[in-house]
C-alpha cells in the first residue's frame, strides 16, 4: 500500500503543477489502466496535444494487455 500512496502523491503533485485540478486526477486514475500512462498523460496534456491524441496514445500503450 505504501507504494500506491507514494506514486499517487507524486502523480497528484505532477498534475497540479501542470495546472490541472482534482477532477482530472480522479478521472485519469479511474480511466487509465496502466499506471505509467498516467505520468505520460500529464506530459501529453500539458504539451498541448488534443484529448483524442492522448486517448489514442493511451489505448496503444494499454493494448499490450490484450495479448496476455
Amino acid at each position: 500500500m505504501a507504494g500506491y500512496v507514494v506514486l499517487g502523491t507524486g502523480f497528484g503533485i505532477l498534475l497540479r503543477d501542470a495546472g490541472y485540478g482534482v477532477l482530472w486526477a480522479f478521472a485519469m486514475s479511474a480511466l487509465i489502466y496502466a499506471g505509467s500512462m498516467q505520468y505520460v498523460g500529464v506530459s501529453l496534456l500539458s504539451g498541448g496535444v488534443s484529448l483524442l491524441t492522448a486517448a489514442l496514445s493511451t489505448l496503444m500503450v494499454n493494448a499490450r494487455h490484450l495479448i496476455a
